[in-house]
């Protein structure tokens, strides 16, 4: 009963907090009569009594759980696991989208969102008559440091570069995107 009980709230994430409860419960009780019985001295002593009643409740608790969310409310449990499915799918594309535009080193926006997000950013400023800073950094003979220095090193030299440029420059958000604004 008590492995039982540790599989069931390791995958309590599965369940509705209610019936958790419902099902630990159940266990937590059956426990509970099972030691009693093991105290009684004749069928008509308290131990055994008690544990008949610690059972009928275990018994209750385990059909409350059964009937409530597999009879009565079986909807809840099919939208609890669409939802969980959905909020998963959301974090993963999410996090799709935020690796496609940005640079996986560095952590800075690559060229694939400067294309795409440019023109209309260029339009909106336009229309605001704002300004707008467009930063593409090129490193002349970066392939003769990598060459002289190695690989490890230049990563370690863009990764600086990129932090240096992070900290040199106030993020300011436009929707769901952030853009970086000279200070």
């Amino acid at each position: 009963f008590v492995a039982s009980a540790i599989v069931l709230f390791r995958t309590r994430e599965a369940f509705d907090p209610k019936v958790m409860s419902w099902l630990i419960g159940s266990l937590v009780l059956t426990i509970g009569a099972e030691l009693a019985f093991t105290f009684y001295i004749s069928v008509y002593d308290f131990s055994n009594l008690f544990g008949h009643f610690l059972k009928i409740v275990a018994f209750y608790l385990i059909y409350k759980a059964i009937t409530e969310m597999g009879l009565e409310k079986p909807h809840e449990l099919l939208f609890r696991n669409l939802k969980q499915s959905e909020t998963a799918l959301r974090k993963a594309l999410e996090e799709v989208e935020r690796l496609a535009i940005t640079d996986s080193l560095t952590g800075l926006y690559n060229r694939r969102f400067m294309l795409e997000t440019l023109e209309r950013e260029v339009y909106r400023m336009k229309r605001k008559e704002a300004s707008l800073s467009v930063v593409m950094l090129d490193l002349d003979h970066f392939k003769s440091f990598n060459d002289i220095f190695g690989h490890s090193a230049g990563d370690d030299l863009l990764k600086t570069l990129g932090n240096l440029l992070l900290h040199q420059v106030r993020h300011v958000g436009f929707g769901n995107i952030g853009f970086v604004q000279h200070n």
